[in-house]
């Protein structure tokens, strides 16, 4: 049995990038709140609420980009 026989998946540039985005938001939401004083580049990580903030939303562009790699997967399962 050859590698050939199995469906491929590729994964759009576009999801690649989207999950990237995610994990450098959630880490700059991460470094916000570990942070013993707020970063002189973005002042505003001080605030709990707003780093807190970015962290959900870098984890809805992760979780999002996820889901839409395991769709592709089980479309391409399917033989679409």
């Amino acid at each position: 049995m050859s590698g050939t026989d199995r469906p491929r998946l590729r994964i759009p540039l576009q999801l690649i990038v989207l999950d990237g985005v995610g994990a450098a938001t959630a880490g700059l939401g991460i470094y916000g709140l570990a942070a013993e004083t707020p970063p002189a580049f973005a002042p505003a990580l001080g605030e709990p609420a707003n780093a807190w903030l970015l962290v959900a939303i870098g984890a809805a562009l992760m979780g999002y980009a996820v889901f839409e790699i395991v769709r592709l997967a089980a479309r391409a399962a399917r033989g679409r």
